[in-house]
């Protein structure tokens, strides 16, 4: 929910006088943060209620955010929280994605890395191919960890974040090729 604080520091390499704008960006940020989750969850409380039964996807007897915006003002509220639903989260990684690109960054520009990866965008300033580097690296663990894991089906419509992630996965976690467990229907060697 509340995440990407633990960034600024960070990416205080990429702002001017971080020293002044970080805490002025906080006093601004965290009241109207604040208020933009607190509306809407007490606003879905009052006009639909039954919290247990809230989801990610409507269906089998649960309601989304997106339902509940529905009910409450039409379909162009519907539409609206699904808007901020996706341009939160996209903001969400593209934050994790900078700062993940800084450290790295850093090492290259130290010498611990190819010197490759320290170059900066002329115009920005910003570590352009640390950047990309994560952003595919991201990409191979997305793809390939949902493809493994088979994040698919009725139980991940009702579950969301990482720790959704550990109870449909773990069936799945004796067959890795990475494990160093033998999975459940390997052969056991007689004695």
């Amino acid at each position: 929910m509340y995440s990407g604080y633990e960034s600024m520091s960070t990416l205080s390499g990429e702002t001017r006088e971080p020293q002044r704008i970080i805490p002025r960006a906080l006093m601004l940020a965290v009241p109207f943060i604040i208020v933009m989750y607190v509306l809407p969850t007490v606003a879905g409380l009052a006009a639909y209620g039954h919290w247990d039964s809230w989801a990610i996807v409507a269906g089998d007897g649960y309601v989304s955010f997106v339902e509940i915006g529905r009910k409450l003002g039409g379909s162009a509220l519907g539409v609206a929280l699904l808007a901020s639903a996706l341009l939160g989260n996209l903001a969400l990684y593209l934050d994790y994605l900078a700062s993940g690109a800084r450290p790295l960054f850093a090492i290259a520009a130290d010498g611990l890395f190819p010197r490759s990866v320290s170059r900066v965008s002329g115009r920005f300033g910003a570590p352009v191919v640390a950047i990309l580097l994560m952003a595919v690296l991201n990409a191979v663990l997305i793809i390939g960890l949902r493809a493994h894991l088979h994040l698919r089906g009725p139980a991940a419509r009702h579950r969301a974040g990482p720790q959704a992630a550990v109870p449909r996965a773990a069936p799945h976690l004796g067959r890795s090729p990475w494990s160093c467990h033998p999975s459940p229907s390997s052969s056991s060697p007689s004695t």
